[in-house]
């Protein structure tokens, strides 16, 4: 069935049941909202569109979001975007032709495993300055393709006290007009950590702007304008 915005205040598990396509879609402001301190949500098999919406699934308040394959296409701003201190896992999932694919901060913990996020007009994942401040906004991505589009991943903490960790394996970036991944230190701690991944495509490979990046020697490089810009700390493989 077909469904319209949907805000959760309230801990809840959405599920399309098997061989049924549940979708949800908003023409303006979010598809799935979370506000309310404390919600845990589970999306299932579900399908978000933005037909000129903002974002998939914006989560401001709330302490966890897990969302388990679903797809979650054309939203202006992000697919997915968290700025609460939420425990947050994305597995199977599929993030396509949004101007964001993932935005973390607020200090929020994730997991992204086996996620495609295509397309991507601005930047496939953002990791940012962590709120408030003195806290760490962390992302943990693997089997994980990043695909087309703007940047690859950006790791950044722009605030003076704020702290965001990355850390990529097993995944790919690839074919990005910006760059693959990109670490940026405006003030705080940015640091970014990349193993057994394959970059290629992308008009440069790994940017490091200020942060402390780490690349194994088990990642592999092809076909980048350049493989690397800035200081790249280089790890022995494991």
């Amino acid at each position: 069935g077909d469904y319209g915005s949907v805000t959760l205040a309230n801990s809840v598990t959405l599920i399309a049941a098997p061989g049924k396509q549940v979708s949800i879609g908003a023409t303006s402001g979010n598809a799935v909202t979370v506000a309310t301190p404390g919600v845990k949500a589970v999306l299932r098999g579900l399908h978000l569109a933005g037909f000129g919406a903002a974002n998939g699934i914006f989560m401001s308040a709330g302490a966890g979001l897990s969302v388990e394959n679903c797809v979650i296409t054309g939203f202006g701003a992000s697919g997915i975007d968290v700025s609460a201190a939420a425990q947050v896992s994305v597995t199977g999932s599929m993030l396509r032709n949004n101007a964001v694919g993932v935005k973390l901060e607020g200090a929020a913990k994730a997991t992204l495993q086996s996620v495609k996020i295509l397309g991507s007009s601005s930047e496939g994942v953002v990791v940012a300055k962590s709120v408030p401040a003195g806290g760490a906004t962390t992302a943990s991505l693997a089997g994980t393709i990043i695909a087309g589009g703007g940047w690859g991943v950006r790791a950044g903490a722009a605030g003076t006290t704020g702290t965001v960790i990355v850390n990529i394996t097993r995944s790919r970036v690839l074919n990005h007009g910006g760059g693959g991944v990109r670490a940026v230190n405006g003030g705080g701690s940015t640091g970014v950590t990349l193993g057994r991944s394959l970059i290629s495509g992308n008009a440069i490979g790994l940017q490091n702007q200020g942060g402390i990046f780490r690349s194994s020697q088990n990642n592999t490089f092809s076909g980048n304008g350049t493989d690397v810009s800035g200081t790249i700390t280089g790890l022995s493989p494991s």
